[in-house]
């Protein structure tokens, strides 16, 4: 695809373009997501361990 064709607003391409970029943005906050509930899931494990040692 050519950035000229980009600049045209009545081109199908450029639709197209746009409509996979924002596919690969919501796929990557949907990857995000999942890496902070992750992340948070484990931080939880390991204080409700901390705990379980501490006792």
């Amino acid at each position: 695809i050519r950035l000229e064709d980009l600049l045209n607003p009545d081109d199908d391409d450029r639709t197209e373009f746009f409509d996979n970029v924002n596919i690969l943005i919501n796929d990557a906050n949907s990857r995000n997501e999942l890496i902070c509930e992750n992340t948070r899931q484990v931080l939880t494990d390991t204080l409700e361990l901390s705990k379980g040692n501490s006792d």
